[in-house]
């Protein structure tokens, strides 16, 4: 929903949305589209939690592009995590004991939100995880632009002076 509106509002001011780059464009690319002339500051922490080093990877290196710092929440680790800015869950369908994971995670971390990013999920799926303490949750094939606009939302990322610098 919030990618339609977002389009829509392109769209209605007479700017090309994102749908309309060609199909060659990056991820990169589209995340700067965009946000167009409007950048953002952000900064701070992202504790990722996903099974794979791969998936971590993949994520933490669009967050460190966006501004952000990572750690990686594995699950065969224990670690203190103190202050993150918000948490990413990476999970497929959030099965009984994954949301019971993630509902300690949400209260060891709070305030912070976290944003769960689940495969195709239904309605089901969206209301565990929200009522397991999630802030939000994204549907998986992801867009690296809804991430971000959520994150924005969440957190305290905020418009730079002209030129870029704060």
């Amino acid at each position: 929903a919030a990618r339609f509106a977002r389009e829509l509002k392109r769209l209605a001011s007479g700017t090309c949305p994102t749908w309309g780059l060609p199909l060659t464009a990056t991820a990169d690319e589209m995340i700067d589209f965009s946000t167009g002339d409007e950048q953002l500051q952000r900064s701070g922490l992202l504790a990722i939690r996903a099974r794979l080093a791969e998936t971590y990877d993949a994520l933490a290196a669009a967050c460190r592009s966006a501004g952000y710092a990572t750690v990686w929440l594995r699950d065969d680790q224990h670690i203190r995590l103190e202050g993150p800015t918000a948490v990413i869950w990476d999970d497929n369908h959030c099965d009984p004991l994954q949301t019971a994971q993630l509902a300690a995670l949400a209260a060891a971390v709070r305030p912070a939100p976290v944003v769960v990013l689940l495969h195709f999920p239904r309605p089901g799926d969206r209301r565990r995880v929200l009522a397991a303490g999630a802030a939000a949750s994204l549907s998986k094939p992801l867009l690296l632009d809804d991430l971000f606009w959520q994150l924005d939302q969440l957190t305290d990322s905020r418009p730079l002076a002209a030129g870029g610098v704060e």
